[in-house]
């Protein structure tokens, strides 16, 4: 969860200790200890009540999302009816320009 070392954990509890000092420090300790608990548990409330939620409608598994399209998949390019041997070519940089120079209504807009 936290990427916390040992050395970390010295330093923060040594500053713990300045703060609150050694006659508060356990009980601050264990409200933490509850607070921590607390979440978990709510936590697993929540994760159980989606669960049951979703688990009706998607026969108990969770909806899943398609893979991305992956770049070196798409260099062949799509093919036209599903022909391999003639994949469909991308217009000219000049087919374009030209296009262009003709202004909009020539392009029948």
């Amino acid at each position: 969860m936290f990427n916390v070392g040992p050395a970390e954990l010295l330093v923060i509890f040594v500053i713990a200790l300045l703060v609150f000092g050694p006659n508060k420090l356990p009980e601050v300790g264990r409200q933490v200890g509850r607070a921590v608990s607390e979440f978990r548990r709510i936590q697993a409330s929540v994760r159980d009540e989606v669960r049951d939620v979703f688990e009706p409608v998607y026969g108990g598994e969770p909806p899943r999302l398609p893979p991305k399209a992956q770049p070196d998949a798409l260099a062949g390019g799509p093919t036209q009816g599903g022909d391999d041997d003639h994949p469909i070519e991308a217009p000219d940089a000049d087919d374009d320009a030209d296009a262009d120079d003709a202004g909009p209504d020539a392009a029948g807009r």
